[in-house]
């Protein structure tokens, strides 16, 4: 009968992923290997009226975009319309 090897493959990934998982415990903290390590960067706060106009911005980019691709998927569809009825 044959996969043996399969299932012995699949049994020893299944073995090391519970090792795996009982070495991390509660050491593990995420990305950060310690706690009151400093990151790298310093990021500026923002302020309430900051973000409000950060999102405004990306709300109308967004439009913009949604926009776009409606005109260029509307195009190439007319297109593909227009040499589908050309040719039949």
């Amino acid at each position: 009968m044959g996969g043996g090897g399969f299932m012995m493959a699949a049994n020893q990934s299944l073995k090391n992923n519970r090792d795996k998982r009982r070495k991390k415990g509660k050491s593990f903290n995420g990305l950060a290997s310690d706690v009151n390590e400093k990151t790298e960067y310093d990021l500026p706060k923002s302020s309430h009226y900051q973000l409000e106009k950060m999102k405004r911005r990306l709300i109308l980019e967004r439009k913009i975009r949604r926009t776009k691709i409606f005109i260029f998927v509307a195009v190439c569809f007319s297109i593909l319309l227009f040499v589908f009825l050309y040719y039949v």
